[in-house]
């Protein structure tokens, strides 16, 4: 059975201010030290870990889909149709 992970989220939907005492990966307080990585501060080398393992499998999702998107814009067939002479 895999471990249930809390998912960062986006900041701005709270508030920079509520956020700026809380882990950006599990929303816990910070103790004496405050880890910092991508400009977002998390509290525990534990919690930095996660994100990063979170973010490389988000990169990994919209690469999928980034390169269906293209391979099959390499199989559409311009429109070859008769031009109006307005």
């Amino acid at each position: 059975m895999q471990a249930v992970h809390p998912q960062p989220f986006d900041t701005e939907a709270i508030g920079e201010e509520a956020m700026q005492n809380h882990c950006a990966y599990c929303h816990g307080k910070f103790g004496l030290v405050r880890h910092r990585r991508a400009f977002k501060s998390f509290c525990s080398q534990k919690c930095v870990d996660h994100y990063k393992t979170w973010l490389r499998a988000e990169v990994g999702k919209r690469k999928g889909w980034s390169d269906c998107l293209w391979s099959a814009s390499l199989s559409v067939i311009p429109y070859t149709g008769e031009k109006s002479s307005a």
